[in-house]
């Protein structure tokens, strides 16, 4: 990997990570600074060894922590002053932080599907959310189909673009990589949100995991206390859902141990999506606190946060209690960017947090809608407190898992991700030129926008607005997507276009057409 793309996290990155930190409280340590700097140092100085082959490792344990709807800014290691994630904070400091991480769509089902295949959204035909139920007049929407290289089905919109039906459940069909783990003799325990599907015969347990404990096709909790999933059932009132997932996914490990078996254990946590609820003693605490920019002033969702930072802590003592830290990678990721607002019905709106300094939210797709945060850590084999800004994304977890558990890709099942080992090694680059997004829908949330795809290569971000124009964005001085260059620079914007085409057309991208019916609003002069 080029040298450019390596600092230490006491360093400051042209692309925005730590550039943008709020003010702090006095009286609070600075982030990954003096109170984990000395953590760091002693793991870089007793544990690293970079010169061990993944076949004198063996195959690893697997952790891989999944938060919901959690924005870039949301974390401490990034600067954020209101938020308190000292375990998130520490694990950055013992792993690799990755700056320019993204979730392959900026809607949770379609990152989540990317996530367990390998498949970018556009290739599965799964670019939005999937409804929990095939009753009523929602699933009219959705066209469920195996083969990812069936023609599309087209929906008339009204709008300037039409646009095909997405499939609604991902497909027994689909490859999973708790399937491919299990060749290795992996047990492989899920916990928490599945949201890929309104079919019961389609949940976890039926593809490749062992244990299923609140996977559903629900989107969110009804509640975080009681909680009524199914395949979980309530057992305290007063049990937070966030800290019993967190116990089921350690007893899962526990018992994985005792039986000297490797696992993955994916912690898919409902946290932080609506509904916006913490626990009372939490959301008491934010509630006496100051956000000097006041930006993230939400207690409750401050609260949350704290939740699932416990839940890392938590998950890590449990590695460490068994000894096994060295024999296992951590992963911890978000499915896409965090809600900024939402209207009430009296009018108002409510804040939730801020994106601050990315240009959009969820359902968006702009940097704030996909860009999120990820840490590694392979204790051992990769130097602590590490920034990586290489772009990375969703699909890429599949090909690096595979790696890990000494597994070949399948040559039938194309993936459109690239194993992060060399980066997470610091023993090579990725082959790739560009990163590509596929979001075929009209948007209405966080201030809308039409069906459009996007490309990322270098710091230069193309997005495209099917039916309308292409919009150039220099990322390493408008991180904001702020100015665009389209105009200054054709020929970029050209060539980018080009590559996304190209790219669309590979994975039988189901493209929105024109709608010949559709006349433009006449514009009346002031």
């Amino acid at each position: 990997m080029a040298a450019e793309n390596k600092q230490t996290l006491n360093e400051t990155s042209a692309t925005g990570h730590r550039t943008y930190s709020r003010r702090r409280k006095p009286g609070r340590p600075t982030n990954l600074h003096s109170a984990i700097r000395a953590a760091s140092v002693a793991i870089l100085i007793g544990c690293f060894s970079g010169s061990n082959s993944l076949a004198e490792i063996g195959p690893l344990n697997i952790v891989f922590i999944l938060a919901d709807d959690l924005g870039w800014m949301d974390v401490g290691y990034q600067g954020n002053d209101y938020y308190e994630t000292p375990n998130i904070d520490a694990l950055a400091a013992e792993g690799i932080v990755f700056t320019d991480a993204y979730a392959a769509s900026p809607l949770c089902s379609a990152t989540r599907a990317s996530i367990l295949t390998g498949w970018a959204p556009a290739r599965q035909h799964l670019t939005g959310v999937t409804p929990r139920s095939r009753d009523g007049d929602l699933y009219k929407a959705f066209n469920d189909h195996e083969d990812w290289r069936a023609p599309p089905v087209y929906m008339k919109t009204g709008r300037s673009v039409d646009i095909a039906m997405q499939i609604g459940q991902l497909p027994l069909s689909r490859v999973t990589i708790a399937e491919r783990l299990r060749e290795a003799r992996y047990v492989n325990g899920f916990f928490g949100k599945w949201h890929l599907g309104p079919d019961h015969d389609k949940l976890p347990q039926h593809q490749g995991f062992d244990v299923n404990r609140g996977g559903s096709p629900l989107g969110w909790a009804p509640k975080f206390d009681p909680y009524h999933l199914a395949n979980l059932r309530d057992r305290q009132r007063g049990e937070y859902l966030t800290d019993r997932l967190t116990a089921e996914a350690i007893e899962f490990i526990d018992e994985a141990v005792s039986k000297q078996r490797r696992f993955f254990c994916y912690l898919s946590l409902y946290a932080v999506h609506d509904p916006w609820k913490s626990k009372p003693e939490y959301r008491k605490w934010f509630a006496s606190q100051d956000d000097p920019d006041g930006l993230h002033a939400n207690p409750h969702y401050a609260g949350m946060i704290k939740s699932l930072d416990d839940s890392v802590g938590r998950l890590v003592e449990a590695l460490n209690r068994h000894g096994i830290a060295e024999d296992t990678i951590v992963i911890f990721f978000s499915d896409n960017g965090a809600v900024e607002e939402v209207p009430l019905p009296d009018g108002s709106t409510l804040r939730v947090t801020s994106n601050d300094p990315l240009r959009g939210a969820k359902a968006i797709l702009r940097e704030g809608g996909t860009r999120v945060p990820m840490v590694v850590r392979w204790t051992g084999q990769s130097p602590p407190g590490r920034i990586e800004r290489t772009p990375v994304i969703s699909t890429d977890f599949y090909p690096t898992l595979l790696e890990i558990a000494g597994l070949e890709p399948a040559p039938d099942n194309p993936l459109d991700g690239e194993s992060l080992v060399p980066l997470i090694r610091g023993s090579g680059e990725l082959e790739r030129e560009y990163l590509t997004w596929f979001m075929p829908h009209y948007i209405h949330a966080a201030g809308g926008m039409d069906p459009a795809a996007a490309i990322r290569r270098g710091s230069y971000r193309l997005v495209k607005l099917f039916g309308s124009h292409a919009e150039l964005f220099d990322l390493s001085k408008d991180i904001g997507e702020e100015r665009d260059l389209a105009r200054e620079f054709p020929e970029i914007a050209a060539e980018l276009e080009g590559l996304l085409d190209a790219e669309l057309a590979a994975q039988n991208a189901y493209l929105p057409r024109p709608n010949p019916n559709y006349r433009r609003p006449a514009v009346v002069a002031p």
